[in-house]
């Protein structure tokens, strides 16, 4: 019983420490998110273009 207590609170204690490593790796995403909308978020709205055909591709310069 002891044994299965032990193995329980190890698996929870491990359990933790990956949470702890994804909360981590959020945060440093979360920043580098934050520092590219401040380097390309300008006042000017962004536009995407996709290319569709190469009659297209004059309304996407």
């Amino acid at each position: 019983m002891a044994l299965d207590v032990t193995r329980r609170y190890s698996l929870l204690d491990e359990l933790d420490a990956r949470q702890d490593e994804v909360l981590q790796r959020l945060e440093t995403l979360n920043g580098e998110i934050e520092g590219l909308l401040k380097q390309f978020g300008g006042k000017a709205p962004l536009r995407a273009c996709v290319e569709v055909s190469a009659i297209d591709s004059a309304a996407c310069s």
